[in-house]
């Protein structure tokens, strides 16, 4: 055999073998994409467990007051589905308005579950969560949620700009709110001393920022 007819009978086998390396590429593709299309469907006809009470009412302007009225919660096994032992039994807890109230207490002692409980993340399973003498269960989400302020322990930032990190909570929020927010958090100045200011881009949660205590 001459050079060339190895190198044209090896081209030609190159040739044959990759529309099925294509295929088996496709195939590999495909899998995924079903499984991934289950997924999505299964979250898309995922109920909630906390949903609104058919004769909910629109939670008033709250002046702040909480109330934990024997409130007795516990989480379920997601193995076997049953109920853990108490997280929280039999809690009487009250919170004026204007009171600085702190939690402490080592991990898992419901110190969490508490707050998560003030705009129904979770439901008491006895007793009762009151804002302002009215049960949580007895309004709509949307207005109770959107009374309040949450900073949970783990930030997130997105891949946006510190504007639109800022707007996240309120989209409507005007770029003078944006900056009045900044500055009664003392993060204007910060800020401002980034290449474009509100409108520098960030990496997922800020990647590209110093993750030194000032910032």
């Amino acid at each position: 055999m001459t050079v060339g007819v190895i190198v044209a009978f090896l081209n030609y086998v190159g040739r044959f073998y990759q529309p099925i390396q294509m295929i088996a590429q496709m195939w590999t593709q495909l899998q995924s994409a079903i499984a991934g299309a289950e997924r999505i469907f299964e979250l898309h006809d995922e109920r909630p467990e906390i949903a609104n009470a058919p004769d909910a009412i629109e939670l008033p302007a709250i002046q702040g007051r909480v109330e934990f009225r024997d409130v007795s919660f516990s989480y379920r096994d997601q193995a076997t589905g049953n109920e853990d032992v108490c997280t929280l039994c039999g809690i009487n807890l009250t919170a004026e308005p204007g009171q600085v109230v702190a939690l402490v207490g080592p991990t898992g002692a419901g110190k969490t579950t508490i707050i998560n409980m003030i705009p129904r993340f979770y439901d008491a399973k006895e007793g009762a969560v009151l804002v302002d003498d009215i049960d949580v269960r007895q309004v709509t989400q949307e207005s109770l949620r959107r009374q309040m302020g949450i900073v949970l322990q783990d930030t997130y930032l997105f891949s946006a700009t510190v504007r639109e990190n800022i707007r996240y909570g309120r989209p409507d929020a005007t770029d003078e709110e944006i900056e009045a927010a900044a500055r009664f958090h003392w993060r204007n100045d910060f800020i401002m001393r980034l290449p474009e200011g509100y409108n520098t881009l960030l990496g997922e949660r800020g990647n590209n920022l110093s993750h030194g205590s000032g910032n």
